[in-house]
């Protein structure tokens, strides 16, 4: 388990932090009080599609309300593209190799994949999909969302009897370790407080994450000694609130969940990432400060231990100078709220025209509540009572409905769900793809959905890398190492390559031509032109062995080996396959001789002793063409 290295502040650095503390919170939440307490709570209502008032009394009573769902339908296509191009390629975190090594380090950069893809995947490790999920899901909605990487440690307490039944005041009690490492957790939109006025996130000086903790949290973490008694002590009697806040009762409320106020107590903890000068002055170290500022008590200071920034901050559509990005609720606003008017007022129109004004001889009984019905057996006299026509059909039709559908799916770049045909060739129509057809539109596509794409497989890639390093800098779990067999050896070596620097693993998002299907697909073809390639190859070293070859085709056939080994590697290459210096091996006939080699590589032919020996070229013999290739760029082999 890891012990970070505490701060300690006293006199006058304590009182400064503290007011620094203070003032920057003050004014970051000052700031956002209206995005988060009046936008925010506007925003759920139109994902929610959810009516200003329950029951509309114009133009009559109950009229028609609905709120067509046109953002609840984009954000939540948008969501499904956007995970299925995350979670249904393989592996789920590439890592790439760069430079050349005096070994094979696939099976390295494979264990590291799987160990990754394990973690992610597991539901008692990770659980990145559904962490990674609401993630999105906000990022859609809201146009920003933030994750948060941060080791943690959880345990479990048991009691443990005595073996003959006896047991004693303190010693049956077991403290078990059931997860030390990285846990990604994604911030409440309103629960991350960063500099407005900032194109990246990364320039902020100051990020905080306001932590709500309950009465239980507070004890345990006192019990754990990460908050010492004194700091409990000068928050304990200060809550921030007594009853959820506004954000937290708007959000039960859309759910028609209540959370009752008796007993409720919860404080506000800022997590605060900055960095500090120390008491000399000559550095300013990364630190990370938990602050209570309703008490001004710090709770807990220590040196910023991470190898790189936890924070992960996806964006949809990119707001001019600000980290704030436009979320579809807020595009499509407009949207909804016109086409929600067309649809009830053409519902309005046709209950109206359908509906008859009655009219009754004032004398006559009927007009004392008698109820007209299809069918009913009316007691009048001719001309006692008689239908008016309400109202006339509007001109309003289906087609201005589809107008604004169509105008809000140019505006958000969220065409209709739709699949690809499935394997095979396309059946002869513009527009229609196999399965890597469709693939390969998804990877070249130039819409708007696929920059947005595109822009959250980036903030996926960031992550991944945050993972990669906090594994390899703060240490693997033997025990779930276990589990690999075999490559567990090799996971630790593919920690040691990440932490030292040495190995260029970089962690990528897996792309569309990573899929298994087709990634079968290419190893099938690849396997049959290599196989051709290894054919073609042997038969050429066949030929410069054979005596009766002359000294110039043993050359040429020399420098066609070289060539086609190059444009073989480049092929695999072009096939994301790190491997090809092993799969396309070099060429040594002087395995097994003795005598040194010219160069870097063996010679393939003995000097020629003879040059009107003829080859090629008349009196040149072979040595003319040697030195014609070498002209080219190409090493001499005689």
């Amino acid at each position: 388990m890891l012990q970070p290295t505490k701060v300690e502040f006293t006199g006058d650095a304590l009182s400064e932090v503290k007011g620094y503390l203070h003032e920057r919170i003050q004014a970051l939440t000052d700031g956002a009080r209206n995005l988060f307490q009046t936008k925010l709570p506007e925003w759920r209502r139109l994902y929610e599609s959810r009516p200003l008032e329950r029951n509309r009394q114009f133009p009559f009573e109950i009229a028609s309300n609905l709120v067509v769902p046109i953002i609840g339908i984009h954000c939540d296509t948008l969501h499904a593209r956007i995970m299925a191009s995350l979670w249904k390629t393989k592996p789920l975190f590439y890592s790439k190799l760069y430079g050349m090594y005096d070994k094979d380090m696939d099976p390295i950069r494979q264990a590291w994949e799987d160990y990754l893809v394990y973690e992610a995947t597991e539901p008692e490790e990770l659980n990145l999909y559904e962490v990674e999920s609401e993630w999105v899901s906000e990022i859609v909605r809201y146009g920003t969302s933030t994750m948060k990487v941060v080791n943690t440690q959880r345990y479990e307490d048991y009691f443990q009897p005595a073996g003959d039944g006896a047991t004693t005041k303190d010693g049956n009690f077991i403290r078990k370790t059931v997860y030390d490492g990285p846990c990604p957790q994604k911030l409440a939109y309103q629960d991350f407080l960063i500099p407005e006025n900032l194109s990246r996130w990364q320039h902020a000086d100051v990020k905080i994450h306001i932590a709500r903790l309950t009465y239980h949290d507070l004890l345990q973490r006192k019990m754990y000694g990460l908050y010492d008694e004194a700091a409990f002590k000068a928050i304990v009697d200060q809550p921030d609130r007594t009853s959820p806040d506004y954000v937290t009762k708007q959000r039960q409320e859309d759910a028609d969940a209540r959370t009752s106020s008796q007993g409720y107590r919860e404080w506000d903890v800022h997590e605060c990432w900055f960095c500090w000068r120390t008491t000399s002055g000559d550095f300013t170290p990364k630190i990370i400060v938990w602050y209570h500022f309703k008490s001004n008590t710090i709770m807990r200071g220590v040196y910023d231990f991470y190898p790189d920034q936890p924070f992960v901050m996806g964006r949809l559509l990119y707001r001019d100078d600000s980290i704030r990005g436009y979320g579809l609720c807020e595009t499509l606003g407009q949207f909804q709220e016109e086409l929600s008017v067309i649809h009830n007022q053409r519902r309005d129109n046709q209950t109206v025209a359908n509906t008859k004004v009655w009219r009754v001889d004032p004398n006559s009984k009927l007009h004392e509540g008698y109820k007209v019905y299809p069918g009913a057996m009316l007691p009048a006299d001719a001309g006692e009572i008689e239908p008016l026509s309400q109202g006339e059909v509007s001109q309003l039709s289906i087609e201005e409905e589809r107008l604004s559908i169509d105008l809000a799916e140019r505006r958000s770049g969220v065409s209709p769900p739709m699949q690809g045909m499935g394997a095979g060739a396309a059946q002869g129509k513009r527009g229609v793809y196999s399965a890597a057809g469709t693939l390969s539109l998804l990877q070249e596509g130039n819409r708007r959905t696929d920059s947005t794409i595109a822009d959250i497989r980036y903030a996926h890639a960031r992550l991944g890398q945050i993972l990669s390093r906090q594994y390899a800098f703060l240490g693997l779990d033997s025990k779930k190492l276990a589990f690999f067999g075999t490559q567990a050896e090799l996971i630790r070596e593919a920690a040691g390559y990440v932490k030292s620097g040495k190995l260029g693993l970089t962690v990528n998002a897996s792309s569309a031509s990573v899929n298994k299907e087709i990634e079968k697909q290419n190893d099938l073809m690849l396997t049959q032109i290599i196989n051709k390639h290894y054919q073609s190859i042997g038969q050429l070293i066949q030929s410069i062995q054979s005596v009766q070859s002359s000294p110039a085709i043993k050359d040429y056939f020399q420098h066609v080996i070289d060539a086609s080994n190059k444009l073989m590697r480049g092929i695999l290459r072009n096939f994301d396959r790190d491997d090809s210096e092993i799969l396309i091996p070099e060429v040594n006939l002087n395995a097994g001789q003795s005598g040194p080699a010219n160069g870097n590589r063996p010679s393939l032919v003995p000097p020629v002793q003879n040059p009107s020996v003829a080859g090629v070229g008349g009196g040149q013999g072979s040595t003319g063409m040697v030195q014609g290739l070498a002209g080219f760029g190409l090493p001499p082999g005689a």
